[in-house]
This record gives C-alpha cells, sequence and structure tokens, in this order.
C-alpha cells in the first residue's frame, strides 16, 4: 500500500520547502521515497517492530507515520525519522 504526501518545511523564520514523498508499507520494513529525487532511491525507515504491515498513513501536522499490524493485531505509529515508535 502506498501513500502520496507534500511535507512543508518550515523553521523558526520562514518556509523552507516541500518535499514530495511516498510511503510504502512492505510486511517487514515501511519505507520513504523521496519523488524530488531523480532516482526515487528508497529509504527504510528505522523502525523495530514491525512484523506485518498491511495499512499505512501519514499525519502530516505531527509528522507521524501510523501503520496496522496484522500479526500483531495493533495500530502503531512513530515519527517520520524512526523515533517515538509506539
Amino acid at each position: 500500500m502506498t501513500f502520496y504526501h507534500f511535507i512543508w518545511h518550515i523553521n523558526q523564520f520562514n518556509f523552507i520547502g516541500v518535499e514530495q514523498l511516498l510511503l510504502l508499507a512492505r510486511r517487514r520494513d515501511i519505507r520513504k521515497i523521496s519523488l524530488d529525487m531523480p532516482d526515487h532511491t528508497d529509504v527504510v525507515l528505522p523502525l523495530d517492530e514491525i512484523k506485518h504491515a498491511i495499512a499505512i498513513d501519514y499525519d502530516p501536522v505531527e509528522n507521524q507515520v501510523y501503520w496496522t499490524d496484522d500479526e500483531v493485531r495493533a495500530i502503531k505509529r512513530a515519527y517520520l525519522d524512526g523515533t517515538g515508535e509506539d
């Protein structure tokens, strides 16, 4: 399952830019693919507890990715950088 979203980068003083990305759940991992890069290289998010991810969503306000893990029957979340997993 894939998800496409624009991420607005804003620092304390001004607008930095927009990142186009694709999130991909692949059973044992979740990958981020930057659509701004010409080669579209995927990066595996550093998450520890994924057993069987079958659905994915993204909260742009909190910068968190959510997924359903079918094997452990749970909805989990973490920040896009892999921290705060629960």
